[in-house]
């Protein structure tokens, strides 16, 4: 602890002794351990074996701490899209019961199309001049059974 803050401490505290080992994960160090003592101290291979253990330890605890965090994170970012995706699919349910209905009320009309096309058939028979006017509402009607026949396809496309 030779650099001028932690000395400062160091000496502040009144220690006298003063062991560190290096903090790793997977060989790759990020923080130091340190343990200290207000009495000058011999350090006995037994109290370095145990230091570097107990650091490897923490070491890994502080990883795994870490992980975890990350786990976290990315189970709640999970959460959110799967909340997300719920909502999305209400939506589109909802746009699907609309057209749906659409489709029905299409279907509806369509019926109802075919019904005035069988009646104007009927209605050909009658005079010249009305005649005329039947075979253009017929054509109308055709045209309009058509488009409609269309949008449906498009709708349930």
């Amino acid at each position: 602890f030779h650099s001028g803050r932690t000395r400062r401490l160091v000496q502040e505290e009144g220690l006298r002794t003063i062991a560190a080992v290096p903090l790793t994960n997977n060989g790759e160090p990020f923080g130091v351990l340190a343990v200290a003592s207000h009495h000058n101290r011999e350090w006995s291979s037994r109290d370095q074996r145990m230091l570097l253990s107990i650091s490897q330890k923490v070491g890994q605890a502080i990883a795994n701490s870490k992980k975890f965090s990350e786990v976290e994170e990315q189970a709640q970012t999970w959460e959110t899209n799967y909340v997300t995706l719920q909502q999305a699919n209400a939506q589109l349910t909802a746009r699907a019961n609309a057209l749906e209905q659409q489709v029905e009320e299409l279907r509806r009309v369509e019926q109802q199309i075919w019904i005035a096309l069988a009646a104007s058939s009927k209605a050909r028979y009658n005079t010249q001049g009305e005649n005329e006017q039947y075979e253009d509402l017929v054509t109308t009607l055709k045209k309009a059974l058509n488009a409609m026949s269309k949008e449906r396809a498009q709708l349930l496309h």
